[in-house]
């Protein structure tokens, strides 16, 4: 059962690699507006309009991605990290600040 449902989701990326254009850095997804409501409807404007034309920024892409493995009953979630942490530590990054 784990190998179908990975072998699907390969299948699956791999069809959105083919349909869905490269990114468009110069589309921003989060554009701040004066209140919540304007905010969202235009984020599902920008959402709609990359859809239809099967291109987008990097955001508007991987959200879709995400929507439609949810609509296919996937348990999906678009996750960011603000500034990942390296694999090793690094040595003498941390002991600066706590010197201060």
């Amino acid at each position: 059962e784990d190998k179908r449902a990975r072998t699907f989701l390969a299948r699956m990326a791999s069809w959105f690699r083919d349909k869905f254009g490269p990114a468009d850095p110069r589309l921003p997804l989060h554009v701040q507006h004066e209140s919540l409501q304007e905010t969202v409807d235009c984020a599902v404007e920008q959402l709609c309009r990359a859809a239809e034309q099967r291109r987008g920024g990097e955001d508007h892409l991987v959200l879709l991605f995400v929507a439609m493995c949810r609509v296919l009953g996937m348990q999906a979630r678009y996750v960011v990290a603000l500034r990942p942490l390296p694999a090793k530590p690094v040595v003498g990054v941390f002991t600066e600040r706590a010197e201060l």
